[in-house]
């Protein structure tokens, strides 16, 4: 009976988790993700291919973001652009779920790790079109690459 006490206990020491003993997902490494449906003022966003850099500290991370395409429909005709690149700050994980930001707390990405090579969830952007403010708001996705 000790030796399956200290099994036990051992086992809860060597696991990821938080401070309520929930296994925490892991983040770290090189992702790809898509931006879907954002929308705002009458602005529809996708972002694709952009790739993301994070590294995990227990139950936080932070990174990069670079690279990929943005096209937009917006009250005056399509737009397309290069997505800019930035940090990825303010990271936290508990159990599957995942929060962060980009930049800055005005842009604000939050959902779940599933299986441990994706993740996907809603999130808000704040961004400038042309001189004008838009807060845009959808649906995003990560696959981890090998």
């Amino acid at each position: 009976m000790r030796r399956l006490v200290l099994a036990l206990i051992l086992g809860v020491i060597g696991c990821n988790s938080d401070s309520f003993g929930v296994p925490t997902a892991l983040v770290s490494g090189s992702w790809t993700m898509t931006l879907m449906n954002f929308t705002g003022s009458g602005f529809t966003c996708n972002a694709s291919g952009i790739a993301l850099q994070l590294a995990q500290a227990s139950n936080t991370f932070s990174g990069t973001f670079s690279g990929g395409t943005i096209t937009c429909s917006s009250p005056t005709g399509p737009l397309q652009a290069t997505a800019p690149s930035g940090q990825i700050i303010n990271g936290e994980i508990s159990g599957d779920a995942v929060s962060f930001d980009v930049d800055n707390p005005d842009s604000r990405f939050v959902g779940g790790v599933n299986g441990g090579g994706a993740m996907s969830g809603t999130g808000t952007e704040k961004a400038t079109f042309n001189g004008t403010a838009v807060s845009l708001s959808g649906t995003w996705t990560a696959t981890k690459n090998p």
